[in-house]
């Protein structure tokens, strides 16, 4: 009988542990687990795992079989990984991304938590039982059972991903329903069975569908703003702050302000301090694509890698047709996010990158050339620029970035010792630095005669801190750092001569950005977002499609939290102003409106819609 231990055991150990850490990810992220049918995706690995060892017994077949558990347990670390941080899954589409990740390894070792150890306790207890079997054969060595144990492994995950997952449900409830590999497994399946090239031009489309979707838009543009064209022919600067949250704005450390610039602008500008980021898979790039087009980019991947080619009619492509020389600057890798390839099409005609020849990137700080580098060398660009007309640039900051470690000599914050080797600290100090540079840069621009000629936009991409900083955030600052405070950016938007500034509670989100500014640039030809313009916009709302359960929205009256499972009935409707809970019925409209508003942008990315709706519009007026 002790012949038999070694795979007994081996076989206990790979059923337990993949049980616990499944159980384990799926109680952190959603606090609840199937364990059911997660055991019998356990069974199912654990069938396929020893199936090679029993066909014969070989030592190369044991190492096989290990190698492949690292490598789905490694497969599951990535998930927990990326979930900390995206509030997702990993994706098949992501792979041809995974090149980007030494570019933030600093950031993803931030990720990583010493309760983390409890996912390779297993793999540490399987290695002396490796050695083992390495020492002697199998004491069960059969073709047949072996190759019973892989068809019956193989068709139990299978079965588990058609049959016990949902395509509606979230990332979160597919594990806790039955664990990482069906979840991926059905993930596979749609990647696979999907069309991924999206139909020429939309010839699938009648004229009178096109015509309908048409309409859609038109009414859907609202009200003219009193602002409207207020920046006509002006210059327009976007810049996008690199992980920049909204509770920084304002904020003062004993008696210290961490955001001054940004304050003194916001006193003569607009700003919006209920504004929500709506990134997708792609992070910082999907900030970018909303931003620019007003549209949900894709559900499993980034807006440049799944929309990279296509008609668009994004900032640049409309502000192009009107004269305007547009560019974009980044002070890191073209490749990086797929932008190179991406930017083409949305309508950018230079990119200034840290390998472009106009572009001095010796000045380093973190991942790449230097914001307060990158400021000064835009400002030179801009003074050249605006000899021959009007110009946009889209800006996306870089300096302040997780991990937020910043030399001591651009530390400008004399903080208290409570936050000495903090995470919150290091993030006070990034914020600051951002701040510091950008206000040097609006005082380059003024001093230049730029800024009376420009329509300036600053926000924040997305979230800095994560979740599991809410009680230090809590305990240094008194912020309540839940789900809603995470995903609030600021959005500072400075119009030309504007002297009188504007506090607006209207909650706003991405999409509304592209609205907004083509609204006060006085352009009548910029219909197709799902956005509106924030200037005008009568019933605050934001709808999520990551991050929260799609279909997530939060608005001026109800908030609705969706349900894992994707199902309305089953989401939670609250009074937006007391949290009370009441009748989800009182949510169907805003639950109609973010999840038409995510159709529509499928609709019309997926199927390439934009060059014949704009043929269809021009030749009807």
């Amino acid at each position: 009988m002790t012949k038999y231990i070694p795979i007994i055991l081996w076989s206990l150990i790979l059923l337990g542990g993949w049980t616990f850490k499944n159980t384990y990810f799926s109680h952190q992220i959603i606090g609840e687990a199937h364990l059911g049918l997660i055991f019998l995706g356990a069974l199912g690995l654990t069938f396929v795992l020893i199936s090679f060892q029993v066909m014969s017994g070989k030592v190369r077949y044991a190492i096989l079989a290990f190698s492949l558990y690292l490598l789905v347990s490694f497969l599951l670390y990535g998930d927990v990984l990326y979930e900390r941080y995206y509030s997702s899954l990993l994706s098949l589409e992501l792979l041809n991304q995974a090149g980007q990740t030494a570019e933030v390894g600093d950031s993803i070792v931030t990720l990583i938590e010493r309760s983390d150890l409890l996912y390779i306790v297993d793999i540490i207890v399987l290695i002396p039982l490796l050695i083992m079997m390495t020492l002697k054969r199998s004491a069960v060595q059969s073709r047949f059972i072996g190759t019973s144990f892989l068809a019956v492994g193989i068709i139990t995950l299978t079965l588990l991903s058609i049959f016990s997952i949902d395509a509606q449900y979230s990332d979160q409830y597919k594990v806790a329903k039955a664990g990482i590999l069906p979840a991926h497994l059905h993930a596979s399946t749609i990647y696979f069975n999907e069309n991924k090239v999206a139909p020429a031009m939309g010839q699938g489309y009648s004229t009178e569908e096109l015509e309908e979707i048409n309409e859609y838009f038109t009414k859907h543009k609202g009200k003219e703003s009193p602002y409207f064209g207020v920046a006509e022919g002006k210059n327009l600067v976007v810049v996008q702050g690199e992980s920049l949250n909204e509770f920084v704005i304002g904020l003062e450390v004993d008696g210290v302000e961490i955001t001054p610039n940004i304050n003194d602008l916001i006193e003569k500008s607009f700003y919006y301090n209920q504004f929500y980021t709506q990134i997708g898979r792609g992070n910082t790039s999907d900030a970018e694509f909303i931003v620019n087009n007003s549209l949900f980019p894709s559900e499993r991947e980034s807006g440049y890698i799944g929309y990279e080619e296509g008609v668009f009619r994004s900032l640049p492509i409309i502000l192009g047709e009107e004269g305007y020389q547009t560019s974009v600057a980044h002070g890191n890798d073209p490749e990086f996010w797929n932008r190179k390839a991406a930017y083409p099409a949305q309508g950018f005609d230079e990119f200034y990158s840290a390998i472009s020849e106009s572009i001095d990137a010796s000045d380093q700080l973190g991942m790449g050339v230097s914001d307060e580098s990158m400021y000064a060398q835009l400002a030179d660009i801009y003074e050249q620029k605006a000899e021959r007309g009007p110009f946009y640039n889209f800006f996306i900051t870089l300096s302040q970035h997780r991990p937020f470690k910043l030399p001591d000599e651009k530390k400008y914050l004399d903080l208290p010792e409570r936050f000495n080797d903090t995470a919150v600290g290091d993030y006070l100090q990034s914020s600051k630095y951002a701040d510091e540079t950008l206000g040097v840069f609006i005082e380059d621009l003024k001093e230049r005669g730029l800024w009376e000629d420009t329509l300036f936009v600053f926000y924040g991409d997305h979230y800095g801190l994560l979740p599991e900083k809410k009680q230090e955030l809590d305990e240094l600052l008194g912020v309540t750092f839940d789900r809603k405070e995470m995903y609030n950016v600021p959005l500072v938007i400075h119009y030309p001569g504007q002297e009188e500034g504007e506090v607006n509670d209207v909650i706003g989100g991405m999409v509304d950005v592209k609205p907004t500014i083509t609204s006060l640039l006085g352009l009548e030809n910029a219909i197709y977002h799902v956005g509106q313009d924030l200037t005008t916009k009568e019933k605050g709302f934001v709808g999520f499609r990551h991050g929260f359960p799609t279909y997530t929205f939060f608005g001026e009256t109800y908030s609705f939290d969706m349900s894992p499972t994707g199902e309305f009935t089953k989401g939670t409707c609250t009074r937006t102003e007391s949290g009370k809970v009441v009748d989800v019925e009182k949510c169907r409209e805003g639950y109609e409106q973010i999840k038409k508003h995510i159709e529509m942008s499928d609709e019309i990315l997926e199927n390439n819609l934009l060059e014949r709706l704009q043929s269809i519009r021009e030749e009807a007026v």
